[in-house]
């Protein structure tokens, strides 16, 4: 459990990041409903967590599809035998599949170690589909797809991971909280500091990172990337240049962790 009495490292980008999580978090449910649309009745929840899982498998680089064919081949029969699937029998069914224990004694933490243990599938996509699936059952919305997750209720002593990639590596290597950032670094040092909940906040790196990345001969540039901007179906058009705007703050922070930004100073003195 984190110690929230002392100071926590990174606050002031965390504040950044929470007083900004609209525009991450109403991006992603423009995706999700987008993916979802087709399949709007109560007897599409199994449509819903196959076009979810298909989606996440297919925001790796180079899908491997000689590993992930088995995997969608065993999805398919449970599917078949739980057309209204819930978040624990999706688990043993995953757990069951490679002959697993559980592990992790709360549901969401249980539920990434059973799905990273599949054929194709990795830290990075499971963590995202573990963010993606509590984020669509945390809204009140047509779009659930298990009856189970009490509306996306997190236990603070369940473990959620940040979907560490590129992106994300390129942020910390920026901050330079320790050399050479993966995915075991960056979620043992957030989880150290931060409650589960609040791993949610962080995953908004993402958002800011990737329309503030470029890459030339190889190499990862931090500035504004409008073209990445427009080229994102579910990015928010017409406020452009009030994004570009908060995206200049999130860099000035990034080369200046422990200083408070000039947004949030702003912010203080209105509330």
């Amino acid at each position: 459990m984190p110690d929230h009495v002392t100071p926590r490292p990174l606050n002031f980008l965390f504040a950044f990041l929470q007083q900004h999580h609209h525009w991450s978090r109403e991006l992603q449910r423009r995706e999700s409903f987008q993916a979802l649309a087709p399949f709007p009745g109560t007897k599409d929840a199994a449509k819903r967590l196959f076009s979810v899982l298909h989606g996440i498998a297919n925001t790796q680089s180079q899908p491997k599809m000689g590993n992930l064919g088995p995997f969608w081949r065993q999805l398919h029969g449970f599917i078949s035998r739980n057309p209204a699937p819930s978040r624990l029998t999706f688990t043993e069914h995953l757990e069951k599949s490679v002959n697993q224990s559980p592990k992790g004694e709360r549901p969401w933490e249980r539920l990434f170690n059973a799905l990273r243990a599949q054929s194709g599938w990795g830290d990075k996509t499971s963590a995202l589909f573990v963010k993606t699936a509590l984020r669509i059952h945390s809204d009140p919305t047509q779009l659930h797809f298990w009856n189970d997750t009490d509306n996306g209720a997190i236990d603070p002593r369940d473990r959620l991971y940040v979907p560490v990639d590129a992106v994300i590596r390129v942020i910390f290597d920026e901050l330079g909280v320790f050399a050479k950032p993966d995915f075991k670094k960056i979620n043992s040092f957030l989880a150290a500091h931060y409650l589960p909940g609040e791993m949610l906040i962080w995953d908004d790196l993402w958002f800011w990172g990737f329309f503030t990345q470029e890459v030339h001969d190889e190499t990862r540039v931090l500035r504004w990337n409008s073209d990445k901007f427009w080229c994102t179906k579910s990015s928010p058009f017409a406020d452009e240049h009030k994004v570009e705007v908060l995206a200049a703050e999130f860099l000035k922070i990034l080369r200046n962790p422990t200083e408070r930004s000039v947004a949030n100073q702003h912010a203080d003195r209105e509330d």
